[in-house]
């Protein structure tokens, strides 16, 4: 195929493993910030990944994503304050509600239910949650003024930021942003409705000046979901803009590739001897059910005339059965349980109280999640799931 139509077909394994093991690494403002979102543990191991010396040294922040972390920090900080707020309300009002709702629907005295046991087991639940959300020891991490993730943000990123862009390149930068966003042309044009619409842009071509200065590949870690930085068909996300790969490319002779969070540390621990004794397979696991890990299970519709597949939505390429098994399975773990976890159970009722939904068939679940994949396929990934247990209800609903 003739090579000015290679924007259109994902890298080549060759090529992408070079760019992976030497260009340079551009974690973006979506990225940093959402290291405010994480669990503390996870936080903390992400953060160990940056400073090794493999990536530390080839960090590099466009000053446009740098000055957002900066401005927005506050705001996220702010953002996750409120949160624990919210759910503190939450939390006590649920209980007040449930009570209120067992009173209506239970008599004082009943055959069956012991009412007062119920409200009792779970005053005990939401005590538990209370003393949870209102625990704020010394090391809190969600102070501005004692900020220990900024702190080893700013020794990381001191030298590896880029420069502002001067009077004459901020000025045809934000006529050149203007014109894309006007004509819809990546990236920014998806943010023109925000007060500063031409920020990615800004980001984009400062990418762009770094890769041409050091002669360099980029791989860009981003959280930044829009279809203005990525090509996106069904609600897959294949890959990075065609537009921006053939525009980088010709810009600089060198390629570019962009991926998440979660998969930029997955290619860490796979590519890196030490980073699995920094990275463990719980951290991932939540980068993969908060969303910052894209679901490599997505299914993908088949067009008319061709076998349903499954592919890797970042990879575009069929998933070999064995793993798809596995992705089945872990999802299924992920979003379900045993009862005996949290279902009340009452043997003169007949066992587990379902009051909220369940049990559920592994079985019908797996087809309604993932109807695209072999019957065959979902009935072996069935099988195992049963061999740890005949009943299961989703997570929380109890």
């Amino acid at each position: 195929m003739p090579s000015r139509f290679a924007h259109h077909r994902p890298l080549d394994d060759d090529t992408k493993r070079e760019v992976w093991d030497h260009g340079i690494i551009v974690p973006d403002s979506s990225t940093l910030l959402n290291l405010y979102r994480l669990p503390m543990p996870l936080r903390v191991q992400f953060l160990a990944v940056l400073h090794n010396d493999e990536i530390a040294g080839r960090l590099w922040i466009p000053h446009q994503f740098a000055e957002e972390f900066f401005r927005n920090r506050s705001a996220v900080i702010s953002e996750q304050l409120t949160s624990l707020t919210k759910a503190q309300a939450a939390v006590s009002g649920s209980l007040d509600e449930l009570c209120k709702h067992i009173d209506n629907t239970i008599r004082a005295h009943h055959p069956l239910f012991d009412r007062e046991g119920w409200k009792e087991a779970f005053r005990a639940t939401h005590r538990q949650l209370v003393d949870q959300l209102n625990a704020r020891p010394e090391e809190e991490p969600l102070l501005y003024d004692r900020d220990d993730t900024l702190t080893r943000l700013v020794s990381l990123l001191d030298g590896h930021i880029g420069p502002a862009f001067s009077d004459d390149e901020q000025s045809q930068a934000s006529i050149e942003a203007d014109r894309r966003i006007q004509n819809k042309i990546p990236p920014s044009y998806c943010d023109a409705d925000k007060d500063e619409p031409r920020g990615d842009y800004f980001g984009w071509r400062q990418m762009l000046n770094e890769a041409i200065r050091v002669e360099n590949h980029i791989v860009f870690v981003t959280e930044d979901n829009k279809e203005d930085w990525w090509l996106i068909e069904r609600g897959r996300r294949l890959g990075p803009r065609p537009e921006l790969r053939k525009e980088f490319f010709e810009a600089t002779q060198h390629h570019c590739d962009f991926t998440s969070s979660g998969r930029f540390l997955e290619w860490a621990r796979e590519r890196l001897p030490e980073i699995p004794e920094i990275v463990d397979e719980a951290g991932l696991e939540v980068l993969f059910v908060t969303g910052f890990l894209s679901d490599p299970l997505r299914p993908a519709t088949a067009q008319a005339g061709h076998e349903p597949r499954v592919v890797d939505a970042e990879r575009e390429e069929p998933i070999g059965e064995e793993n798809l098994v596995s992705g089945m399975i872990a999802w299924f773990h992920e979003n379900y349980e045993d009862p005996a976890n949290g279902v009340p159970y009452d043997g003169r009722e007949g066992g587990y109280q379902y009051v909220f939904g369940g049990p559920y068939d592994p079985n019908e679940v797996l087809q309604g999640e993932f109807p695209d994949v072999p019957y065959e396929t979902a009935e072996r990934a069935v099988q195992i799931i049963c061999d740890y247990g005949g009943e299961w209800v989703k997570k929380g609903d109890y």
